[in-house]
């Protein structure tokens, strides 16, 4: 994570805006009265598509089995049987 002042960030804005949509790369900006992030739309919307899927008990413990389940032990599925 890239971390500057918000006197920095306000002079270099269409730089960073450039680096955060096109890299999503993330940034620290720091002001007298706390800090902030700076990130993508898309990475905002990953980490809110990741706490809502993590938020409900039963779609996270499938996410986990399936972790936990090796290829080898996978099966095959034709998509356009699921209805």
């Amino acid at each position: 994570m890239n971390s500057m002042n918000i006197t920095n960030a306000r002079n270099n804005l269409y730089e960073i805006a450039d680096k955060v949509i096109a890299g999503s790369e993330i940034f620290n900006i720091s002001t007298k009265n706390g800090d902030m992030v700076l990130l993508s739309a898309e990475n905002f919307s990953a980490i809110q598509e990741t706490l809502y899927l993590m938020s409900n008990k039963t779609v996270r413990e499938d996410i986990l089995e399936g972790l936990r389940t090796s290829v080898e032990d996978c099966v095959e599925v034709d998509l356009d049987c699921i209805q």
